[in-house]
């Protein structure tokens, strides 16, 4: 049965995930922008609906890493209601549900932690944090296959990034990997036995 980390994983940020939060214009080229921007002119209310759009990440960003300051005071009402109007206000995106998820873990409410990560991996597949969460929370429950493959998954998505994070995650990969097969029986040793009863 694999062992739990002696040391304790580092607290997850927040406002981590927030970084992969962008505005539908970010990354576009130059004529994709002037060519939105024309069309935001043209059709009646559409400056708003565009401002409201490249507004709104930075608005979530600016809620998520309140949330995280708000944890460091120990102020933990306060961090909850940050992270949630996060929530609230990028209609459930999946890098906000992260942020929110990891700001359970800080608190130890693993249920909650595994809730909002695993709403932040079916709304965004291809983000990061959400793996990261709901491996931290597995692997604290017990549950190390399901934590082994939310942790590789994290890294594959997370090439190239180093940190505390992603050491940690890789440490747990090791130490999961290896254990989890000296736990599991190979196949020819289960079929040895049922051959030896017949």
């Amino acid at each position: 049965m694999p062992r739990r980390s002696n040391n304790r994983p580092p607290s997850p940020d927040p406002a981590a995930s927030a970084e992969e939060l962008s505005s539908p214009l970010h990354g576009k080229s130059l004529p994709r922008i002037l060519l939105t921007i024309a069309i935001a002119i043209i059709v009646p209310g559409g400056l708003y609906v565009l401002a409201a759009l490249v507004i709104v990440p930075v608005i979530v960003r600016f809620f998520l890493r309140r949330a995280s300051r708000r944890i460091d005071e120990d102020n933990q009402k306060s961090a909850l209601a940050h992270a949630s109007r996060a929530v609230w206000l990028s209609r459930g995106s999946g890098a906000a549900l992260a942020g929110r998820a990891a700001l359970h873990l800080r608190l130890g409410d693993l249920d909650a932690a595994l809730a909002d990560a695993e709403q932040a991996v079916q709304r965004a597949p291809k983000l990061a944090a959400g793996y990261l969460a709901r491996g931290q929370v597995y692997d604290e429950r017990g549950d190390w296959a399901a934590a082994l493959a939310d942790y590789t998954r994290y890294i594959e998505l997370h090439k190239g990034a180093d940190g505390e994070q992603t050491a940690h995650a890789r440490e747990r990969i090791a130490a999961l990997g290896g254990e989890l097969a000296e736990a599991t029986p190979s196949r020819s040793s289960v079929f040895r036995r049922r051959s030896r009863r017949r």
